[in-house]
């Protein structure tokens, strides 16, 4: 029997511009404190996070890891990774520094991405592990300035070029997409690895046939996008349907 080529899939495609080509490009898609994107705005800063990774180095099936607050930057970053066929590594904002530094080495992360509130535990994270050998190459910070790393950092804003032209990375749908950490209460934490045709199979059997979301839909965000629910759920049924997710950043820890 033949061996057939691959089904290409890719995930931030499927949930974010194949959204703008059907239609509902000027639809918001993500509502936050400081106001609202629509999917072709989105579509935008997911091209141009892949574009700016791609000058860092990064390359398909490489990991991304984000220590960030819930915000529109960490939403267009982990889908501009899979836009660029690479691995988005959510993590939790509770990590200490030694948790963080254990993660990135695990992960064999090419770059950090950070927010204001966590830049201080990243920082002392990236210093535990730098040196010769080290796959960490660079730190992106969101909202804060770019300097006390021990390695190369740049802005959020350096990072993106809103507009940039850069291809599609043609992935499998077996093709991984997603590390999500366990919380490690049993054991040290281990990466479960979601596929992006996983992502597809959670919009179109839990997004759409259990909680029955509809296209005009508004959607709260308690679940943190580091979180499995966070972001397979919130984020990605969400897109699919082209509805709305909204969220309050304040509260970073989970809400039980």
């Amino acid at each position: 029997m033949p061996l057939l080529p691959p089904e290409v899939f890719n995930a931030a495609d499927y949930l974010v511009h194949r959204r703008v080509t059907t239609g509902d490009g000027e639809r918001v898609a993500l509502i936050h404190p400081g106001g609202q994107l629509s999917y072709a705005q989105l579509g935008e800063r997911v091209v141009g996070v892949a574009a700016g990774l791609a000058e860092l180095g990064v390359h398909a099936e490489e990991r991304v890891m984000f220590f960030a607050a819930d915000c529109p930057e960490l939403v267009a970053g982990l889908l501009g990774t899979m836009y660029l066929g690479a691995v988005a590594v959510p993590v939790s904002t509770m990590l200490t520094a030694a948790d963080l530094a254990g993660l990135l080495a695990d992960s064999r992360a090419r770059v950090l991405v950070t927010s204001v509130d966590f830049a201080d535990t990243a920082s002392a994270a990236v210093a535990r592990i730098a040196g010769p050998g080290v796959e960490l190459t660079h730190v992106v910070t969101i909202g804060v300035a770019a300097h006390g790393f021990a390695v190369p950092a740049v802005g959020w804003d350096e990072l993106v070029n809103e507009g940039t032209c850069f291809p599609l990375y043609p992935s499998w749908a077996d093709s991984p997409a997603l590390w999500l950490y366990t919380s490690g209460t049993t054991d040290s934490p281990k990466a479960a690895m979601h596929r992006h045709s996983s992502i597809r199979f959670v919009c179109e059997t839990y997004g759409q046939q259990v909680l029955d979301i509809r296209h005009d839909d508004r959607c709260y965000s308690v679940a943190k996008l580091f979180f499995a629910y966070g972001s397979a759920t919130q984020c990605s049924s969400r897109s699919r349907l082209a509805r709305a997710r909204c969220w309050n950043r304040a509260d970073q820890a989970p809400a039980w």
